[in-house]
């Protein structure tokens, strides 16, 4: 990994066509650089536009990835730090002020349930 947050337009677009995401391909070539790239945060919020892509088992896997304790609930910090590791500039304030809508219980802490409500738009 080399933490450019910078994703391969090919690697993904054969993953997704190999999953049968044609449509998504179509938007990935929309949002890719001249170079063949794409950025990870535009590859994000492409993905989330089609929801489709993003099952409960996708989701889970995402979430797993952030929660770096395997406590079950993702931390500020956790999903911060997991974003900076992959190359995003985004602030904690950012973060916050995207994620706090979502904490339905306002304990600081972002259950799955209300990690997928992120995605899939539900609250």
């Amino acid at each position: 990994m080399d933490k450019t947050g910078l994703l391969s337009v090919a690697t993904i677009k054969s993953a997704l066509q190999a999953r049968g995401e044609e449509e998504l391909c179509v938007v990935l070539q929309e949002i890719a650089s001249a170079d063949g790239t794409v950025r990870y945060t535009d590859f994000l919020a492409a993905a989330i536009n089609y929801q489709k892509v993003l099952d409960d088992n996708t989701l889970y896997l995402a979430f797993k990835r952030f929660d770096r304790d395997d406590d079950g609930f993702l931390t500020l910090e956790e999903m911060h730090s997991a974003m900076i590791n992959m190359g995003s500039r985004i602030s904690q304030e950012e973060l916050k002020t995207l994620l706090l809508p979502f904490d339905e219980d306002a304990d600081q802490y972002i259950s799955f349930q209300e990690f997928k409500a992120i995605f899939k738009e539900t609250k």
